[in-house]
């Protein structure tokens, strides 16, 4: 065949007309070129895959598609379980502004700040206070042989004392007690050889004061006998155990029918007076304390201006701290002693910090003042 020649021959697979041509090719040389019938389907070796039923042209239109619900496992069915699982947690949030779930106050909703992030204005706690937030020891009581209804020896000296006692606003229980009466007072029974006898012990009650403890024997520093409260002292009585006032007496005054056997009131933990009264400042005005963790307390101690000075300024505050507890309890924190004058940051005017850590509510009160005119104190929570 020459150059530009032309051959019909048949395909002996695909039963179609195929012209073999010689072209001209590089170099004058000839080349081959097969010429296939545009309408003739290209040949394809033995078991070759043919797309059929339109396959192809389907998942041309596919390309890109987003199934709503794609086959499982697959890399789509993959993607949007990841994409589910990324969610706002509960509440609805946009940004820029996010909805606080008020489900559980205080557990829920609980947005903790640094104490340095927040500070209130402070307020005035106590002012012009001259005293000590204690109560008073008793009166000295005046005393009564009664010669029948007891179990006191006749002919015999009885020793008698009395001291206060505060309790627990909220569990009822001890909270403190006063020092004893200035003066044990002495009470000589009849000498009428009957064994009855009965001191009478009258006496007045002690401002804020819950009850009270009775000693009473033949002791110069009496034993303690007796436990009553301001409503059976008010009433009247008669001591027949520890804790056990029957009826009997005349009003204001307990008839003791025992000798005591307890402690003595020579004994130490009768000796100082520790019936604080945070209750009774609190009605005044305790500092709510919820939530913050410091108080900042700035005590003002004031000189006299108008008489002369007799002690030198001394000033004692017990912080008291109610906790979140259910109880309306109150829990003393360290006394805090301020020295006053004397040295160079001895200032009349100081300020010292108290931890408030899970407390709701704080007061201060008063353990001993002495040289001064009065006290103010201000507490700022932080």
């Amino acid at each position: 065949m020459a150059v530009n020649d032309s051959l019909q021959i048949k395909d002996p697979v695909a039963g179609t007309d195929v012209d073999l041509e010689l072209a001209a090719g590089a170099g004058g040389k000839a080349r081959p070129v097969v010429h296939i019938d545009s309408g003739d389907a290209l040949p394809l070796p033995t078991n070759a895959a043919q797309e059929t039923g339109g396959n192809l042209a389907g998942l041309v239109t596919r390309v890109g598609e987003v199934q709503a619900s794609p086959t499982a496992n697959s890399v789509l069915a993959r993607l949007k379980d990841l994409l589910t699982g990324i969610v706002l947690a509960a509440g609805s949030a946009i940004i820029g502004k996010v909805g606080i779930d008020q489900t559980t106050p205080g557990t829920t909703n609980l947005v903790e700040s640094r104490p340095s992030a927040r500070r209130n204005a402070g307020a005035l706690h106590r002012d012009g206070i001259t005293a000590v937030d204690k109560l008073s020891a008793p009166g000295n009581p005046t005393l009564a042989d009664v010669t029948t209804g007891g179990a006191l020896l006749a002919n015999t000296t009885y020793y008698v004392g009395i001291l206060a006692v505060v309790l627990q606003g909220g569990s009822a229980e001890i909270l403190g007690l006063s020092t004893v009466n200035a003066s044990i007072q002495s009470q000589a029974t009849a000498a009428d050889a009957s064994n009855t006898h009965i001191i009478r012990t009258t006496f007045s009650q002690v401002t804020n004061a819950d009850a009270y403890l009775l000693f009473c024997s033949t002791d110069a520093a009496p034993k303690l006998v007796g436990y009553v409260t301001e409503a059976q002292r008010a009433a009247g009585g008669v001591l027949t155990a520890f804790g056990t006032v029957g009826a009997g007496g005349v009003a204001g005054a307990i008839d003791i029918s025992l000798a005591g056997t307890g402690l003595q009131t020579s004994n130490a933990v009768f000796t100082t007076n520790t019936a604080h009264m945070p209750d009774t400042v609190a009605a005044v005005g305790a500092v709510a304390c919820q939530g913050y963790s410091k108080a900042i307390c700035t005590v003002r101690a004031q000189l006299s201006k108008a008489t002369v000075w007799s002690a030198a300024p001394a000033l004692t505050l017990v912080p008291w701290l109610k906790t979140q507890e259910g109880s309306a309890d109150w829990a003393a924190g360290s006394p805090i002693t301020l020295s006053l004058l004397g040295a160079a940051s001895d200032a009349l005017t100081q300020v010292f910090e108290v931890d408030v850590t899970g407390a709701v509510g704080l007061v201060l009160t008063c353990s001993t003042i002495t040289g001064l005119a009065s006290f103010d104190a201000w507490v700022e929570l932080a």
